[in-house]
């Protein structure tokens, strides 16, 4: 710290209890179905450091945010531990089933624009009969 004249005034030193703050913010319960990685920068240099990770950091994250700290960033990383995978049949049942649908709602369409279409004609040929 120094004075508003730029002569030293002296110097302050700050612990932060990570545990405790990791802890808070809900990180550490998150381990249990993530891999979690947070490095940082320091301004003006491209040097990532480990500021905390879980024993398995995550490989390919799903997720990745960085956060604005005093005198650098935080990169947070996040990977699933087991991530969704179905098997082959059920993505194939998935998507014949979304084909089918996507089939039916066009039927449905058609069949209701003709049904205007016959609607709209019965009643030409009644206004011009009458």
């Amino acid at each position: 710290m120094f004075y508003p004249d730029g002569e030293l005034w002296g110097v302050v030193a700050a612990v932060v209890p990570m545990a405790m703050v990791l802890g808070n913010s809900g990180l550490i319960a998150m381990t249990e179905c993530f891999h979690i990685r947070i490095e940082g920068t320091q301004a003006g240099a491209d040097t990532l450091y480990e500021v905390w990770s879980t024993p398995t950091p995550p490989e390919s994250p799903w997720v990745s945010y960085t956060e604005q700290v005093p005198h650098g960033e935080w990169h947070f990383t996040v990977e699933p531990l087991n991530p969704l995978q179905l098997p082959l049949g059920v993505r194939l049942a998935l998507l014949a089933g979304m084909i089918a649908i996507t089939l039916m709602i066009m039927a449905v369409t058609v069949m209701l624009a003709r049904s205007r279409d016959q609607s709209a004609r019965a009643r030409h040929n009644l206004a011009t009969t009458a």
